[in-house]
């Protein structure tokens, strides 16, 4: 049952970034993103055409929010079975991953704030909508922190038989540089740095999920090969 446990918490990472997915795309239709240069009365209308679209896709983005602090958990104990760097790496990693819920719930909370009321004055919806896009893109400093010190951890394990593949280090320390772009939203309206441009939303997006599923799996792999004594890990105190 330990095992299973353990790979179910080592997969709610992917399921985080799947059921972000449904509730973004097919149902509050935000592919691609609405761009910031819209007018309030454009932002107003598009909050009055899809209200249940918005309120229903937030609700799946909270609840994945949620999922992702089994994956941060996990995430830590096996960064703590790791020989050689210091713990302190995977309790850094646990409190930016658990930080990282906030990425999901309160941005999904203020869409849906905004959603629930969707006649109100442009303006305010306007400002809403505003405050969830910049809470959803430029709030990336915890992911940052965290795919660096898993990448760190993992570049300096010193076992025989590394738990985790050394190219996933490296993946994991491009994936933190990739990230940066997206603090850029505040100074544009428009172009690539913008919260719909290529720099400003796709790639930190593209990142962020891809991270997560490259660790989910060599995280179950090494849940894998942990109960089956294949590799000789110590104990997590």
């Amino acid at each position: 049952m330990t095992k299973n446990t353990e790979l179910l918490c080592a997969w709610s990472g992917p399921l985080t970034m799947i059921l972000f997915g449904i509730g973004w795309v097919p149902c509050a239709g935000w592919l691609p993103p609405p761009p910031p240069s819209l007018s309030a009365i454009d932002v107003a209308s598009i909050y009055q055409h899809n209200t249940i679209g918005i309120r229903t896709g937030m609700l799946l983005m909270m609840y994945a929010g949620g999922l992702n602090a089994a994956f941060a958990a996990i995430v830590t104990v096996y960064m703590k079975r790791l020989k050689g760097p210091s713990p302190a790496l995977a309790y850094i990693q646990l409190v930016s991953g658990v930080c990282n819920v906030v990425f999901f719930i309160v941005p999904a909370q203020i869409f849906t704030a905004v959603a629930f009321r969707p006649d109100r004055a442009p303006d305010i919806t306007q400002f809403g909508n505003d405050l969830g896009w910049m809470f959803l893109d430029m709030v990336n400093s915890p992911a940052i922190i965290q795919f660096l010190v898993v990448g760190v951890a993992i570049l300096s394990d010193e076992s025989d038989r590394p738990l985790f593949p050394r190219w996933s280090g490296y993946f994991s320390l491009w994936a933190s540089v990739m990230m940066v772009p997206a603090c850029l939203i505040t100074y544009f309206k428009a172009g690539p740095f913008s919260w719909a441009g290529i720099l400003g939303f796709y790639l930190g997006v593209v990142t962020f999920g891809t991270w997560y599923f490259v660790i989910a799996g060599i995280v179950a792999r090494a849940i894998r090969a942990y109960h089956q004594g294949r590799t000789a890990m110590p104990q997590v105190t």
